[in-house]
């Protein structure tokens, strides 16, 4: 008895489609691992380069990732470069090309006005600034045209009106002038509950005011607070948690002295810190909030690291590039899809830091054991060690196959949702389902094919289909990607895909899987 696998489409086909989207996952990893590169050398041999050097480097990270889509850190790039030129007083066209970019990604998210005040920004830092016309569509050169018409020539030495109390926050001031506040960044935010911002500021400026603009999402204008002193140094203000009441809030901090000049600032109108906003975000605003069950002296909890699990249900397609052997030794199949159905992963592990995660998955796919009393004497290798033993698990005697692997899964955007890139291998089986062409012999009464279909085949003669499987492993290895969708406080609901490439027995599977994350 010869059987034939019958795939669905031809193996060319296959091998294009999944090699394509293997190399789509390597390309994200390979281009985060090229920017944090450049940062990294940066920070360790500042003297090896210019500042001129290094802003040039940034542009080319960044436009990498502005061309992947990944505004998030093309954002994160940029605002390193800008405070390099900053710090060294650099206007050159590649910062005028850093203000390009924050325009671009502002017209993509729909912020029209941030666009052209970063277009006015880039014509104002360099005389000859031009943006590339890779990039020029005509709505973007319709925002150029607006913004060369606001544009004021650009200056080596500006001189601010020292009457306007109300300083153009949009506008960049001297690198000399202006000091960073000290401020981390709040990533998250609960939905109705009062909101604390705080910020450091260097004792020796001349600060007379620290103002703290914020938007809800979907609002174009920031509303301006005054935040208080707390010490000699330090400046908080608290929300009343009906600002807090959409999926994303955005904010900004700035300091000016008695005459009105901006000397220090967090984040910028054009380019705000963002926070996501987790729990009941579509609340009617103004319900009462409840201040007196926040203790102002409790410490925020913190959730960049701690422990996480995920419990993923998915399904599976293979494909087999032939070769491979079914159970029964004596049975080969020929190059094709073969699906994997229904499978339960779980993942449990540590967030090292907001973007850093590593932990240990185990995945099992239920499958009726097989009886390996009907194969021939010898397919079975009772005695063989574990990774070369054909029964389920392991061993362990669970009805199906299992994968048990570590994995490293990093953060690449931070609003909602958060999308993410992984890696990881392990060891343990999958097993795909195929159908076989079984010939049929009319004179066998024990023939397979008894009271099933009978099918012609110019090659084999009569023939039935039969369903087996294919268990390919033990070894593998992965690269995948998805999102994280905050539905309450350190519940996350998980999309998830995971591509392996598995040996000896070779397939590579692709699993798409739902499920959800609680983080502690």
């Amino acid at each position: 008895m010869t059987p034939w696998f019958r795939p669905s489409l031809g193996p060319s086909i296959h091998r294009f489609f999944l090699m394509t989207h293997l190399r789509r996952h390597l390309a994200i990893l390979l281009c985060f691992g090229f920017a944090f590169g450049i940062f990294a050398l940066s920070a360790e041999d500042a003297r090896a380069s210019s500042p001129e050097d290094q802003i040039a480097e940034v542009v080319e990270a960044a436009e990498l990732e502005y061309d992947m889509l990944e505004f998030d850190a093309a954002i994160g790039l940029i605002e390193a470069g800008l405070t390099v030129a900053r710090e060294n007083n650099v206007r050159s066209p590649e910062v005028a090309d850093l203000h390009f970019l924050i325009g671009l990604i502002r017209h993509a998210d729909g912020e029209d006005d941030a666009a052209i005040d970063a277009f006015v920004d880039a014509l104002e830092t360099h005389q000859d600034a031009e943006l590339n016309e890779f990039y020029v569509t005509p709505s973007v050169e319709q925002l150029m045209q607006t913004a060369r018409q606001r544009a004021q020539p650009p200056t080596d030495d500006p001189s601010p009106d020292v009457d306007d109390a109300s300083p153009d926050i949009d506008d960049p001031p001297p690198a000399e002038d202006v000091d960073p506040l000290t401020h981390d960044p709040l990533r998250r935010a609960d939905a109705g509950e009062p909101l604390t911002i705080e910020a450091q500021i260097p004792a020796d400026l001349p600060v007379f005011r620290v103002h703290l603009h914020h938007r809800r999402y979907g609002e174009s204008e920031f509303e301006q607070v005054e935040m208080d002193p707390t010490d000699a140094t330090g400046f908080a203000v608290t929300l009343d948690g009906t600002k807090i009441r959409t999926s994303q809030f955005e904010y900004f901090i700035t300091a000016v002295n008695r005459a009105g000049e901006l000397v220090a600032e967090s984040g910028r109108a054009t380019n705000p810190h963002r926070a996501s906003v987790i729990g009941d975000v579509h609340a009617t605003p103004g319900d009462p909030v409840d201040h007196d069950t926040i203790d102002p002296d409790e410490p925020t909890r913190e959730r960049d690291s701690g422990f996480y699990g995920t419990v993923l249900f998915g399904t599976d397609v293979g494909f087999l590039p032939g070769g491979t052997p079914t159970a029964n030794f004596e049975r080969d199949v020929s190059p094709g899809l073969a699906p994997a159905f229904a499978h339960t992963k779980i993942d449990l592990g540590w967030r090292l830091n907001e973007s850093s995660h590593v932990g240990m998955y185990f995945r099992f796919q239920p499958f009726p054991q097989t009886d390996f009393d009907t194969l021939p004497e010898g397919a079975i290798d009772e005695d063989a060690a574990f990774f070369r033993h054909e029964n389920e698990c392991f061993g362990l005697g669970l009805p199906g196959d299992c994968l048990l692997g570590l994995q490293y899964q990093h953060v690449i955007s931070s609003g909602v949702p958060q999308f993410y890139s992984s890696v990881g291998a392990g060891i343990g089986r999958v097993r795909n389902w195929i159908k076989l062409k079984e010939r049929h012999d009319e004179d066998d009464s024990v023939s397979p094919c008894l009271g099933r279909d009978i099918h012609e085949d110019p090659n084999i003669g009569p023939y039935c289909e039969l369903r087996d499987s294919v268990r390919t492993g033990w070894a593998h290895f992965g690269v995948g990607g998805g999102m994280f969708i905050p539905i309450i406080d350190n519940l996350d609901l998980v999309a998830d895909s995971y591509l392996m490439i598995l040996i000896p027995d070779t397939s590579l599977n692709l699993d798409i899987n739902l499920g959800a994350r609680v983080t502690f």
